[in-house]
């Protein structure tokens, strides 16, 4: 349960930020149009660990993706 809370606090919105994010400009992605993320979803982001202002994930990149 006390993970439960930091994690909530932690992901509670302040009015900057949800200003902030209400000025972004998200491109529209057609029905049935591919995003550059949906691959990286259908193959699993863990979470690892959540701090106030911080979360961090980990997940599997191809190789024809790294150097």
């Amino acid at each position: 349960m006390e993970m439960e809370k930091k994690v909530n606090k932690s992901l509670d919105v302040t009015e900057d930020e949800s200003e902030a994010v209400s000025r972004l400009v998200v491109p529209v992605i057609p029905p049935g149009g591919v995003s550059f993320y949906d691959a990286f979803v259908v193959r699993g982001i863990r979470v690892n660990r959540v701090e106030p202002g911080l979360i961090v994930c980990t997940l599997k990149v191809p190789p024809r993706f790294t150097n």
